[in-house]
């Protein structure tokens, strides 16, 4: 009687590799307690550590195996999370670009002002030399533009004082003034 283990099939999934050696194991089994039976145990005393170690090489086979079924099935999670986040974008650019064609164009293109509300002692930046690329935006959420100011004023540019530096000395020889206290609520 010949068990075949294994066979033309390449891809076994884990678990079936796993009755695999656990199949072979028992037949060796057997055939050892069948040797040890009929020629004692001196038959078998070299043939029965190698035996272990080669089940135990085909266990660790079997566990890598799964582990990298495991990895792959991850991977291929993440690569279909990607296409479909590359699908979103690519149809929302597109729209993107269909929206932006069907505009037509500012004869008067005037630079972005800053928000009234904005505090005129924050500076504002200058607009983009390019435009800089943006997620995909809906008809609704059209670009606000503030109309330009009758009366601008320059942005208010406030000094530099230190603060937590100590006062100045007076050259060598002269009077020495008195630091006075910080008067709380001056400016």
């Amino acid at each position: 009687m010949e068990e075949i283990f294994g066979g033309e099939e390449e891809s076994a999934s884990p678990a079936l590799c796993e009755e695999l050696v656990s199949g072979l194991a028992a037949g060796l089994y057997g055939e050892l307690e069948r040797l040890v039976g009929a020629y004692g145990r001196g038959a078998v005393a070299g043939l029965l550590p190698q035996l272990v170690s080669v089940l135990e090489a085909l266990e660790r086979a079997g566990e890598q195996i799964r582990e990298r079924d495991e990895a792959l099935e991850l991977l291929r999670d993440d690569r279909l999370g990607l296409l479909g986040q590359y699908e979103r974008e690519r149809a929302g650019r597109k729209r993107a670009e269909e929206v932006r064609c069907r505009v037509p164009p500012d004869p008067d293109p005037q630079p972005p002002r800053p928000c009234p509300a904005q505090s005129p002692s924050i500076p504002t930046r200058s607009p983009p030399s390019r435009p800089l690329p943006s997620a995909p935006q809906s008809r609704s959420a059209a670009p606000c533009v503030v109309p330009p100011d009758p009366d601008p004023q320059p942005p208010r540019v406030l000094p530099l004082i230190p603060t937590h530096s100590p006062p100045p000395r007076a050259p060598h020889g002269a009077p020495q003034s008195q630091p006075t206290a910080p008067q709380h609520g001056a400016p």
